[in-house]
């Protein structure tokens, strides 16, 4: 039987498919379907952004296509299109989860929550003809003994950068308000057991030939105890990582020294905002604007790049908000992340602006975290989409790139390594490749 996967891209501000020559970075999702498909089937996968995918010229007995909130119109219409060939489709991911009425308006099937005991079920009732219209997770998955995500369909030509995308936990407690992950994968934190994480490592290290390991884990660090046994268990195996984690990860020098010496070269935090009013509002009551400084400084002098992401359109920003922020990048000489604050359903922001009556609109493919889809009390959506963009270029210019690679540990000027990522990575693309991507999202008035 051939099952085949996908990604669907999203649509650019003139209602175009936005495809790219080459991704940055493959995801885990779609390899990880494969390996979760039972064994004996012919499986392919396919990424829309950077592959042209034809409903009509394959000979698929069913497809299964994962939607975020942002892919959803995309994934509708391939959805659409692959039936009307006489295929079998069904549907998962996060938007699919909390919309799944409207998602089985355009499959046969939908899955909602996570896939590990809801997927071979399904694909075993198709093979029976007993295809039902919900698979619904009744239960968290313990995260142990995870099948192998089939790294060896990941197209790795189509990428430029070879890494290894790994997860090693799922959950949160935090529960911000514009966030689903604990919507989605409950609200306490569940870990992989680490001789399993390290063993995949090693096998996708085997199989593709990269030292480049990306960990997709919202957070790396929150539990302090797995960290540790995590970081020391990478140790021997001699990879470079980057990752997401939080603030308080600077609490423990001795955690942070540890992670750099077992491979940790770049961060993504969530800083969100610089106004403490707005964290208390968004439930990001793990940052405290007081400490940034002193924490983004810990990261630096251990050799960590960090990313910032930032969230644009709280209740309380205002004008002034957007340069503040750009003066705050500067100064610390980290990298940034900007988006505009996007209700995605599943979160208790959307729950409250729907209520409220301040969704602009329910346009999925306009829910790109780069437009202003809700009802701002301070500032007319134009206002906030062009300073949020003229901000965003800001952050991104050659002079601005070149203050982060001199801004650095002493230490790291003697590091083939820092000077591939300060040169390759985090000059070249920040510079070049971030403006051309960024260019190929502004909004038509610019």
């Amino acid at each position: 039987m051939k099952v085949l996967y996908v990604f669907p891209t999203q649509y650019t501000w003139d209602g175009k498919l936005f495809k790219q020559r080459l991704a940055f970075f493959p995801s885990l999702t779609l390899p990880y379907l494969a390996g979760l498909t039972p064994e004996g089937m012919d499986v392919e996968i396919r990424n829309d952004y950077i592959e042209d995918i034809d409903p009509s010229s394959g000979n698929w007995d069913i497809v299964g296509i994962t939607i975020s909130t942002l892919h959803a119109t995309r994934g509708y219409q391939l959805a659409d299109e692959f039936r009307k060939q006489g295929i079998t489709v069904f549907m998962g991911g996060v938007h699919a989860t909390f919309m799944p009425d409207e998602t089985l308006e355009h499959c046969d099937a939908v899955v909602v929550g996570e896939g590990e005991s809801t997927l071979p079920q399904l694909i075993r009732d198709f093979q029976t003809g007993r295809l039902n219209r919900y698979y619904r997770a009744e239960n968290l998955h313990t995260m142990e003994g995870l099948p192998s995500p089939r790294y060896d369909l990941i197209p790795y030509h189509k990428y430029r950068y070879k890494s290894i995308p790994v997860q090693t936990s799922r959950g949160c407690p935090n529960n911000c308000r514009y966030c689903t992950v604990t919507s989605l994968y409950g609200h306490r934190y569940r870990f992989r057991p680490v001789e399993e994480v390290i063993e995949e490592v090693k096998a996708a290290q085997k199989s593709i030939g990269s030292r480049l390991v990306m960990f997709i884990d919202d957070n790396i660090a929150a539990d302090q105890a797995y960290a540790y046994k995590l970081f020391e268990a990478l140790l021997p195996l001699k990879i470079f990582w980057a990752c997401q984690c939080s603030l308080t990860m600077a609490n423990d020098p001795a955690l942070l020294n540890l992670a750099v010496r077992a491979g940790m070269r770049s961060a993504f935090i969530g800083i969100e905002s610089l106004n403490n009013k707005s964290l208390l509002r968004a439930n990001k009551l793990i940052n405290r604007v007081e400490e940034y400084h002193e924490k983004l400084e810990s990261f630096r002098k251990a050799g960590i790049y960090v990313s910032a992401n930032l969230i644009f359109g709280f209740e309380e920003d205002d004008v002034e908000t957007f340069d503040e922020t750009y003066q705050f990048i500067s100064k610390e000489a980290i990298y940034a992340n900007p988006y505009i604050l996007t209700p995605y359903p599943g979160t208790r922001l959307f729950e409250q602006m729907e209520k409220e009556g301040k969704l602009l609109h329910k346009d999925w493919k306009k829910y790109t975290a780069y437009q202003q889809v809700v009802i701002h009390d301070r500032l007319p959506k134009r206002d906030i989409e062009t300073l949020f963009w003229n901000t965003y270029r800001r952050f991104y210019s050659p002079a601005l790139n070149f203050k982060r690679i001199i801004k650095r540990p002493f230490r790291l000027y003697f590091s083939i390594v820092d000077w591939y990522l300060q040169l390759r990575i985090l000059f070249y693309n920040a510079t070049f490749i971030s403006r051309k991507y960024i260019k190929n999202r502004l909004p038509p008035y610019f």
